[in-house]
């Protein structure tokens, strides 16, 4: 599961994120990512087939908890987003994790109206 944070840290715990805001997502695998070649975060836009990655901030390597950071630029579509990571170990398995799906609103605007 994906956190949502605002740009001070906070958790966001209810409502949808705003377009043009930035989002921290993190999460925990919850197995030790030790020899890990590659950790992206994963994502598709909504509206779109296109898949894409950003490289991953590792914040705790034994318990395989990572984050990353989505700028305000970044977070520039409303609707349905699709988002994941990818782990690729130093024995070339691959560990794909679903975080989650959400949808961003453009503020002031409930959501579905996008």
């Amino acid at each position: 599961m994906i956190q949502f944070r605002d740009p001070a840290g906070n958790v966001v715990t209810d409502g949808f994120p705003v377009v043009g805001t930035s989002l921290r997502l993190s999460t925990t695998i919850g197995v030790s990512i030790s020899g890990a070649t590659s950790v992206q975060f994963g994502y598709r836009k909504p509206g779109t087939t296109s898949i894409a990655y950003w490289t991953a901030v590792v914040d705790d390597v034994p318990t395989g908890a990572i984050h990353y950071d989505v700028t305000a630029a970044q977070h520039d579509t409303a609707g349905a987003w699709t988002a994941w990571y990818k782990v690729v170990q130093s024995d070339g398995k691959v560990l794909m994790i679903l975080a989650q799906s959400w949808t961003s609103v453009i503020e002031g605007s409930p959501p579905g109206s996008v």
